[in-house]
């Protein structure tokens, strides 16, 4: 399919119906706006994987056969720490600069539970920067400066950040560009 067309919005569905039904029964077609999505549960289960996903990936990056969490993980255990959460933190109403919050709206939502994930999807993979540090301190003998080390690990996640935000017209956006693993996840956050 041309480029140009997939700007437009012509779809693949029309094409592959296979797609298409796999897409409908996986995706919902409907969305609840009432539901919860950035709650207090969100911000510290989200840091508390993204933080643990991080640090356990970069730990064994360098062994022979490396050990990688991946989203999976996240999955299975944010959700029973979300319902954990649901059931102990407080319902009580706070007011931070004139809008009004609570640590505990309800029930744990899917889209809190999407959200974790997606908070620790950011961490999934290692700094690739950090090879180079890691190869210019042992192999060449010659250590890179700690603020530099850090000013070209930010450097590099951010030219990827940004190459993701160009190219999210083109392949993001059209619905004919459908993620097949996507639909997996989808399928797991609904059962």
């Amino acid at each position: 399919m041309e480029p140009d067309k997939l700007l437009a919005g012509d779809t693949l569905h029309s094409n592959e119906p296979e797609m298409q039904f796999m897409i409908d029964s996986a995706v919902p077609a409907s969305d609840d706006p009432d539901m919860p999505s950035l709650t207090f549960r969100v911000v510290v289960l989200g840091t508390v994987f993204t933080c643990a996903l991080a640090f356990t990936n970069a730990y064994y990056w360098f062994r022979s056969n490396p050990i990688a969490l991946g989203i999976p993980v996240v999955q299975l255990l944010s959700l029973p720490a979300g319902w954990a959460l649901a059931q102990v933190l407080p319902r009580r109403q706070f007011q931070t600069f004139g809008k009004q919050w609570t640590m505990n709206p309800g029930a744990f939502s899917i889209k809190e539970h999407v959200l974790i994930s997606v908070f620790a999807n950011a961490s999934t993979s290692t700094v690739y920067a950090l090879e180079l540090i890691v190869v210019r301190k042992f192999w060449i003998g010659t250590p890179l400066a700690f603020g530099a080390g850090v000013l070209m690990s930010l450097t590099s996640q951010l030219i990827g950040y940004s190459f993701s935000g160009m190219f999210h017209r083109i392949l993001v956006e059209p619905s004919a560009m459908v993620w097949p693993s996507t639909l997996v996840d989808v399928s797991l956050f609904r059962t």
